[in-house]
């Protein structure tokens, strides 16, 4: 069964029966459920104009389809969830070096990566992103230290948690040590294998779990300067650049990495960026304790 509808002004959608609804997914009762009008024009509606793919179909072009041509598109994305073969060019990326403000331009380290991917693929993985994040945040099985690309969150919410223990040591006379840490690479090195043993633990199986695996699988790049092509490249590790659905999938790999650490320690995350801190009168005791939580984040990531 379809549900069609249109996005009407201030963000609402419009459904068939004429009523109005703000931009929301609550309705569904399944993640391998098949996908309707609502989340393919919701998709749509947060889609930014960026650059396409090799194919050249860019958003603005899927924007302005009509509904005759929505519907068959939708069919499309439905027979591919339904069967979890995804198209060879939803996984091909064509990246782009742009050189770093600054830098030295004969040194490889000096350029930001930029990967272009298939619009058209990129649509369904706002689709199932938004199953997954509702999936996700429903069942509270993200920690409540995570405030990365959650809806609500930003990078304040752990700026205020840190000065707020900042202002009780100043007003306890206590000493407050911090250790901050930034997972170098963080996307590139993702283990494969162990993202989908935390899938099954968090319950994600079925057709949503076959497609994340048939989207990280088989992936290949090609490196384009000007108007040259580089031969293509399979990627072995990691997330792709440049994905919807890869910050999600990388909080749910790093979800457990402070559950051995105490409540008596600040803990504070935003996708690879992470703090850890903790007050009191002893500063040699405080570092010691620390030092003991930096081990432990050191053991998790063996």
């Amino acid at each position: 069964m379809r549900i069609c509808q249109g996005i009407g002004k201030g963000g609402e959608m419009k459904l068939g029966n004429g009523t109005t609804r703000n931009l929301m997914i609550s309705y569904l009762t399944t993640t391998d459920a098949p996908f309707t009008c609502f989340e393919l024009d919701l998709a749509l509606h947060k889609s930014k104009i960026t650059s396409p793919g090799r194919d050249g179909i860019s958003y603005v072009m899927l924007k302005h389809l009509g509904r005759k041509m929505e519907l068959k598109l939708l069919d499309m994305y439905n027979k591919v969830w339904c069967e979890g073969k995804l198209p060879t060019n939803w996984k091909e990326a064509v990246v782009i070096p742009i050189l770093k403000p600054g830098k030295d331009l004969s040194s490889p380290e000096n350029y930001r990566p930029i990967a272009l991917t298939s619009h058209v693929g990129k649509v369904i993985e706002r689709m199932i992103n938004e199953r997954l994040q509702y999936y996700l945040e429903s069942k509270n099985l993200l920690s409540p230290y995570q405030n990365g690309f959650r809806k609500g969150r930003g990078t304040v919410d752990p700026v205020i948690c840190l000065e707020a223990d900042i202002r009780k040591a100043q007003v306890n006379k206590e000493y407050l040590v911090a250790v901050f840490f930034d997972i170098e690479k963080a996307y590139d090195m993702v283990w494969k294998e162990g993202l989908f043993i935390k899938l099954g633990t968090l319950g994600l199986n079925g057709r949503i779990y076959n497609w994340i695996k048939g989207f990280l699988f088989d992936r290949y790049v090609q490196l384009r300067t000007g108007k040259s092509f580089s031969n293509r490249y399979v990627v072995d590790n990691g997330t792709p650049h440049g994905s919807v659905i890869s910050p999600v999938l990388f909080s749910i790999m790093i979800n457990d990495i402070f559950n051995s650490i105490g409540c008596e320690f600040g803990k504070a995350l935003f996708a690879d960026d992470g703090a850890l801190w903790k007050r009191g009168r002893n500063i040699h005791y405080v570092e010691r304790q620390i030092q003991d939580v930096i081990t432990e984040v050191e053991n998790w990531s063996y």
